[in-house]
Order: C-alpha cells, then structure tokens, then sequence
C-alpha cells in the first residue's frame, strides 16, 4: 500500500457479480456506483478514457499499477464529463507532476462525482475478468475513513417481503407449485442452494450493527445457515411437503453441475444463528398467496424489473448527449390534445 492511501482514505468496497469481493480505498466521490466491470491496458491516457462516452455505464479497470502520476488537465479530455461509471485501480501515486497539471486524479475524480476504487490487486480482477468475461459489479465508497465496513455474502434469500421476489427458488417454488403443480427444474436436480429468510438477513444487519467494530471490520461473512442448505431436488420435495401439493418437475437443459455449497461457521462464532426454516418460509408464502396478500407481477420478476430500468437509462443518457432536453410532462399533455 502506497503511503499516501494508508489512514487518509476512507475504505471501499468491490462487488463483482459472481460474488468476488474486493476491498481497498477510495480515491474518488463517496456513494455507490453499478456498471459492467471492463478493463484497459493503455499505460497512459487515464483522463481520456474516463471521459470517453464509450465508457459509459462501465467501470473501467486500468492494468498499468501506477494511475494518476501526471494529475489531469482541462485540454486532455474527450467530452465535456466524465462518462466511465467507476474507475478502479492498483496505486495511486503520492505526488502528481506535470506542468500541465491543474488537478490530482482523486480531486477531479470528487469534482465529477465519479466513484473509484485504489489498492486492490487489479491483476487478479484482469486474469478474472480476461477468463470469465466482463460482468456487472457494484463500487461501494464510504465518505469517513472510520466507517467499519462489512460484506454480507447472502445466500438465496426467500420469505414474504414488501418488495416480493417471485424469481428465487423457493418463492418461485412456492408459486409454481401453488399456482399449477409444474416445477421447471434443471437437470439433474442435485446442484447445491443455500438459503436465508429475509428476516434472518434483516438479523444479520442488526447483529452486525451490533458487534464490536474491530471484531468485523473489513470481514466477510456468509449469512445462512447448514440447515437450510439443499439440493434443488430436496428443496423441489420440500416444497411439495410443506404446501400438500402434488408437483409434477419438469425438467429442462443440461445437467447443471455448480455448486453455491459454502460454510456459515465463521459468522456463527459471533453468536449469529439464523432462525426460520426453509418449510416456515414456504408455508408462509403458500399462506400469503392463498389470501392474495401476494401477487406475481412483472414487478416481482428481477431481471425484467431492472431491464425496464436500463432501458429508460439508456434513452434518458441518448437524448443527454444529443443535446435535447427531456421534458415529459409537456410530452404528456401534447399527447393528451
């Protein structure tokens, strides 16, 4: 670690979406950030691709260790903004030298509201991000450098919420089978799911609130629990036990040999234990939809929720750069004449 990153940053917090995790510092605005996780190999060149809008929507990974050595100018940008999500880098130098110079990286990274991440192994994410391809992943930059950061790993989280999730194994489970008897189920059934009811997560927050700050910052733990841990095809019988269906699996695809099997021993030596079982949540789900107090929707699907979303993102972001101005509720009312 750099000199100038020890005590004077406040943490920050990778999320890939495969789960990877990654902690460093923050070099840029404070908040939170989403984006497709690219990288980019050029030594040189950093305030370019920051502001170049085919960036946009990514979090730019830059190979090169040493970022932010020559400070920023205003002649070396390519639009008038930054338009990268996110920037992450190895190192970021003490001192930025360049009679061109008017900024260091970190302050005009504050200036433009861009969050960014230093001091994490950036080789790793390249070789991960250069074998498994891009993904999406989440920057998490806290404002106060003695904020106790903490990453709650969840296992698939089931049970009745304000905001239901119909996409989920067991509530899509649950639903299936209520709903016609068929469960989709792919092949061979035997891929391991560990589950955690929304109110032993809410737990989970509280407890951790809770616990001394020393004993987990900076710690990562899985939220969940053994007992809840099942083969698809164990949870497929549950489900029908729990609600006294009769369930007919369909089965589709390939046989799917993943496994999401991991061990809660490290947050259960806190004292944390999750509490509601996985036939509770289903009977519980069962009951909610038995008196309509839930409903499937298209809100309730995750994917095309979020997929709608980007969608006006992207339309809203397309008119930005044409130069035009978005005004709906005029819009609306020529459309009502």
């Amino acid at each position: 670690m750099l000199l100038s990153l020890k005590g004077n940053t406040p943490p920050a917090i990778l999320a890939l979406a495969d789960g990877t995790v990654y902690i460093g510092h923050s070099i840029g605005a404070a908040g939170s950030t989403v984006g497709e996780v690219v990288f980019n190999t050029a030594m040189t060149g950093y305030q370019e691709i920051l502001t170049d809008p085919s960036y946009c929507q990514q979090i730019v990974t830059l190979t090169y260790p040493h970022i932010g050595n020559y400070g920023v100018n205003p002649q070396d940008v390519e639009a008038d903004k930054v338009h990268a999500a996110g920037l992450i880098i190895k190192d970021l130098p003490l001192l930025a030298s360049n009679f061109r110079s008017t900024q260091t990286l970190s302050d005009y990274l504050v200036a433009e509201g861009t969050v960014a991440i230093a001091n994490i192994d950036t080789r790793q994410l390249t070789r991960q991000l250069r074998t498994l391809g891009a993904q999406n992943g989440c920057i998490l930059a806290l404002a106060d450098a003695d904020f106790c950061a903490v990453v709650l790993r969840l296992a698939t989280v089931f049970g009745c919420s304000p905001r239901m999730r119909f996409d989920l194994a067991i509530n899509n489970m649950s639903y299936s089978a209520w709903k016609t008897g068929e469960l989709p189920l792919m092949r061979s059934g035997r891929q391991w799911r560990p589950m955690v009811h929304v109110k032993d997560v809410a737990r989970a927050v509280c407890f951790m609130l809770k616990a001394g700050r020393e004993q987990v910052r900076g710690q990562i733990y899985n939220v969940g629990s053994e007992k809840n841990s099942f083969q698809l095809i164990q949870l497929a019988e549950l489900v029908s036990a729990s609600l006294s269906r009769t369930i007919e699996i369909e089965w589709y695809g390939d046989d799917d040999h993943r496994s999401y099997r991991v061990s809660f021993d490290k947050i259960e030596k806190l004292g944390y234990r999750a509490e509601v079982s996985a036939e509770d949540g289903i009977r519980e789900i069962g009951a909610a939809l038995e008196t309509g107090k839930v409903e499937k929707s298209s809100q309730t699907l995750t994917l095309p929720w979020y997929q709608e979303i980007v969608k006006w993102q992207k339309i809203i972001h397309d008119v930005e750069l044409c130069g035009g101005i978005l005004d709906i509720e005029n819009e609306e009312n020529r459309e009502g004449r």
